[in-house]
């Protein structure tokens, strides 16, 4: 019953959460390359388009795992 409960109580805080994200509107886009490959571009273009005259907030993070290959960036770029 405990854990039952425990995880109702987390199902709530997470809807909660998200649902206060929705609410302001944010938007985080992660793209894998950086800015600069047509079709990255042409992406961050489309969900412009989309969200333009919204109020929603974008952000965009480049991973930009072309040229930042190594092991440390890679656990840097997931946090």
């Amino acid at each position: 019953m405990k854990n039952v409960l425990l995880f109702l109580t987390v199902l709530l805080a997470l809807t909660l959460t998200a649902t206060s994200a929705m609410a302001k509107g944010k938007v985080l886009v992660v793209q894998s390359y950086h800015a600069g490959y047509a079709w990255v571009d042409d992406i961050n273009a489309g969900i412009d388009k989309a969200l333009a005259g919204s109020g929603i907030e974008k952000q965009v993070f480049f991973m930009d795992t072309k040229r930042r290959s190594s092991a440390d960036w890679k656990v840097e770029s997931g946090r």
